[in-house]
C-alpha cells in the first residue's frame, strides 16, 4: 500500500483531498514462445495518488522477458542492460491542461551512445564551460575497466604465442557499455511503449520544448526549504522504481532509478543515473521535477538537472 507519514500534519496545514489507488494491470498476450513455453500475459501493478488536479501513476513490473528484450535490442541495435524493467514507469498527469510527463526505461535507453540512428532520441547536453577541464563525452569507447591495459597485453601475448594476429583487438559493435543516459524524462508522452511495433516513436514532444530556461534565481528554482524535515509536511505517497541496472561484468554498477514523493502542497520527483566503474570513474546525473499545488492559475513545474 502507499506509504504515508505517521506524523500528523502541522497545525494550519491545508487538508488536500486525495485518493490513493492500487490495482493490477493485465498486459496484452505476447505472441511467440520462450524455450518452448508460450509467453503468458504479464501482470503489472499500478499504484498512485490523485490529488487535486494531478494524478501520479507508478507502474511496477518484473525484469523484461526474452521476447521484449529481443524486440527492443533489435530496434536499438545494442545489447540491453542485464536487468531492464521495461514496464516500470512514472507518469504525471494534470487533468485541466492535459499536461503529462513520463519517466521510463525505453526512452532513456534510446539516448545511449551507439543506438541505431533512426531510433535515437536527443539527450540533454552536459558540456562543461570552455574554461573548465576538457569535457569527456559519453563516448561509446571512452571508458575502459581498470585492468583493460593488462588484459590487452596478456591477450596479445597469448595470441602471439599461438601464432595468432598481433593487431589491436576491437569490438564488433561500438556502443556505450556503461549505458550512460542523460535523458531527463519527457513531456506529452504516455508511460507505455509497444516494443513489438515496427519502430519506436521518436518524434513526440522533445524534453527541451516542455520548459523555459529559468532566468530569476529567486523564483525559478526548486524551493528546497519546503522539502526538508523541518518543514514538517506530511508525505501522502511515496514510491521508487528501477528502470534498468547492469553490473558491468562485475566491474561496477550502472543504474537508472526514479523516486517520487507527494505532499499536501507539492510533489517531487528524482530520477538518478548512477555509474561506478571500479577504480576508474564515478558519475551521477540527476533530474528533479517539482510541482506546486498552490493556486497559480496554471500548472507550476520546475526541473533541475
Amino acid at each position: 500500500m502507499a506509504a504515508s507519514s505517521s506524523r500528523p500534519a502541522p497545525s494550519g496545514a491545508p487538508r488536500v483531498p486525495h485518493q490513493l489507488f492500487e490495482n493490477k494491470v493485465q498486459e496484452r498476450k505476447r505472441q511467440g514462445k520462450e524455450a518452448g513455453v508460450t509467453v503468458l500475459p504479464e501482470q503489472v501493478w499500478e499504484r498512485g495518488i490523485v490529488i487535486g488536479d494531478w494524478t501520479v501513476r507508478v507502474t511496477h513490473g518484473s525484469i523484461a522477458n526474452a521476447s521484449d528484450m529481443d524486440a527492443l535490442s533489435d530496434k536499438l541495435d545494442i545489447p540491453l542492460p542485464e536487468m531492464p524493467f521495461l514496464h516500470n514507469a512514472l507518469a504525471l498527469e494534470h487533468a485541466p491542461s492535459g499536461f503529462t510527463y513520463c519517466f521510463d526505461a525505453t526512452r532513456a535507453l534510446q539516448c545511449v551512445d551507439g543506438v541505431r540512428t533512426e531510433q535515437q532520441r536527443t539527450p540533454m547536453k552536459c558540456e562543461l564551460p570552455t574554461h573548465a577541464r576538457p569535457h569527456r563525452s559519453l563516448s561509446r569507447s571512452g571508458i575502459q575497466v581498470a585492468y583493460a591495459k593488462e588484459w590487452g597485453q596478456s591477450r596479445r601475448a597469448a595470441l602471439a604465442a599461438h601464432g595468432g594476429p598481433s593487431t589491436p583487438l576491437t569490438s564488433t559493435k561500438q556502443y556505450d557499455w556503461t549505458y550512460s543516459s542523460t535523458w531527463p524524462g519527457m513531456a506529452g508522452a504516455a508511460a507505455s511503449v509497444d516494443l513489438h511495433d515496427r519502430w519506436l516513436p521518436v518524434s513526440s514532444t522533445p524534453w527541451n520544448d516542455a520548459f523555459q530556461l529559468g532566468m530569476d534565481p529567486a523564483n525559478d528554482r526548486i524551493p528546497v526549504e519546503r522539502l526538508g524535515a523541518a518543514h514538517g509536511e506530511q508525505i501522502l505517497f511515496y514510491d521508487d522504481i528501477v528502470l534498468y541496472e547492469d553490473e558491468l561484468g562485475d566491474n561496477g554498477s550502472s543504474m537508472l532509478t526514479v523516486k517520487v514523493r507527494v505532499m499536501p502542497t507539492s510533489l517531487l520527483v528524482l530520477q538518478r543515473f548512477f555509474l561506478r566503474v571500479d577504480q576508474v570513474v564515478f558519475r551521477l546525473f540527476d533530474t528533479r521535477l517539482f510541482v506546486s499545488f498552490l493556486p497559480s492559475g496554471s500548472p507550476s513545474c520546475r526541473t533541475r538537472t
